[in-house]
């Protein structure tokens, strides 16, 4: 018997189980991102709104005391309207912007590939990239010794099991301008990109989302940098910081 569940899976797998302990009636608790697709995190929250019992993301943010201090300072008015926000990630420390590789190689035994997939479509097993396979920005986004095709790290940059370097830090740092701002949907989302990949998320992106006024507060755009792209600096700011 047990009360609770923390899921600390690939993305792929999170709705799967999440959903399989909201029918048993247990507490959940998962970590970011909730689910991998818009459509499971639906199915997730209609589950939970019949299952009356307690669920978490691990979105940290929200129960710091900079964060709860940065809201409140926005809800007073401290630094009055905020019209733009930029927000810009180190990620992915993962390769991105590939094809998937040919071939297979052997499955250790002490790895099951088929419960790692889960939900996933079958795909043969790849262990390490082969260096011909990899160009040089793909190999600099992933941390030295991580060069595993799948897994282990390395699933946050496929389509298929995990949600890029936007899925899996957005929901950190957009959270507390999401909080602090009152943001729901948006009116307008663009995006631009490196080249677009079939299976993987591209080595780099810059999103925008036009939020309209709400609860007393102007029109806002939202603006995303990932893959080493930041925002244009601005020119008050001393040499240096």
């Amino acid at each position: 018997d047990i009360d609770a569940v923390y899921i600390g899976t690939p993305d792929h797998t999170h709705a799967l189980i999440t959903i399989a302990a909201l029918k048993k009636g247990k507490h959940i608790c998962c970590v970011k991102p909730l689910t991998r697709t818009i459509y499971e995190s639906r199915k997730v929250v209609a589950e939970a709104l019949k299952a009356n019992v307690a669920t978490q993301v691990t979105a940290s943010a929200n129960s710091t005391e900079a964060g709860c201090r940065t809201c409140e300072m926005i809800w007073d008015g401290a630094i009055g309207d905020v019209r733009e926000v930029h927000i810009w990630s180190n990620r992915p420390l993962w390769p991105q912007g590939m094809t998937r590789p040919k071939g297979a190689d052997p499955i250790p035994d002490t790895f099951d590939w088929n419960l790692w997939l889960g939900p996933a479509r079958m795909r043969p097993f790849k262990d390490k990239w082969p260096p011909e396979h990899l160009t040089l920005d793909q190999i600099s986004s992933g941390r030295s010794g991580r060069l595993a095709v799948y897994h282990p790290w390395n699933f946050r940059g496929w389509w298929d099991f995990g949600t890029g370097a936007l899925g899996d830090m957005g929901c950190h740092h957009f959270n507390i301008p999401k909080r602090a701002l009152k943001l729901g949907h948006p009116a307008s989302i663009s995006a631009t990109s490196t080249k677009v990949m079939t299976e993987s998320a591209p080595l780099a992106s810059i999103v925008t989302w036009e939020f309209p006024a709400r609860e007393g507060m102007p029109p806002l755009k939202a603006v995303w940098y990932d893959g080493g792209l930041k925002p244009p600096r601005p020119s008050e700011l001393k040499s240096g910081r």
